[in-house]
């Protein structure tokens, strides 16, 4: 529910529970509207509310704030709190730069590599996102996006590499999600199906392919966006 004093305001709350990882129910709760496109960029976030939502202490909500803030999800106005972010066509087309760069040679890496269980892994996560999309859900679907990147990231066994894909992917579903105008919005999921045919090839021609069909399924992500200035 959205209104004029903020997000959060009117919320019916909620039995406060074990607090043990409370940011994290915080964290979920603001990002999952915020896929959903329930939450517009610059909607204010105000903490009370937000507590007597979810029940739990406002210090425990500025920590889940803290970490969207991290992730560059909400961002921090001076004298006002916490508002979700604003994020502007250049943030857009450097991201995918840099996804293109990264994921492309991840892609060419791990080409070859798979076993039978981390395609078929991969296979469902493609069909999950088709469904999900198909059903209009706008949050399930980005969300099965970002695992199979991520999931891709992580079978290349570096975390270093697995952290920074992550961090790109996360600022990715922010943009989709709050700019992808509804009749543009497409789940490329034949891209991704001719990915992992790809990925399932160890000589060089299946490298250069894998390499080629990510940079391509990733300008196919950006040219559905319409990221909003300021």
């Amino acid at each position: 529910m959205l209104t004029p004093e903020g997000y959060g305001a009117g919320r019916p709350a909620r039995v406060k529970g074990d607090l043990v990882g409370a940011d994290s129910r915080v964290y979920d709760a603001i990002f999952e509207d915020i896929l959903a496109q329930r939450l517009p960029p610059g909607t204010r976030l105000v903490e009370s509310a937000i507590g007597l939502r979810l029940g739990v202490p406002r210090a425990v909500v500025r920590m889940g704030l803290l970490r969207l803030a991290h992730d560059r999800i909400v961002e921090r106005v001076p004298n006002r709190g916490c508002a979700v972010a604003r994020p502007g066509p250049d943030e857009a087309r450097h991201l995918f730069e840099a996804r293109r760069l990264l994921e492309g040679g991840l892609a060419a890496a791990l080409a070859g590599q798979l076993g039978a269980r981390a395609l078929a892994a991969l296979s469902r996560l493609i069909a999950r996102g088709q469904a999900a999309f198909e059903a209009g859900d706008s949050a399930g679907w980005l969300r099965a996006a970002a695992d199979f990147h991520n999931r891709l990231a992580a079978l290349a066994g570096n975390p270093v590499l697995e952290s920074m894909v992550r961090e790109l992917v996360t600022r990715s579903m922010l943009i989709s999600a709050l700019s992808l105008e509804p009749g543009r919005t497409r789940y490329v999921s034949g891209l991704r199906a001719e990915l992992l045919a790809a990925l399932a090839q160890g000589d060089a021609r299946g490298r250069q392919r894998a390499r080629r069909l990510m940079e391509k399924l990733l300008t196919e992500i950006e040219s559905g966006i319409e990221p909003r200035a300021g």
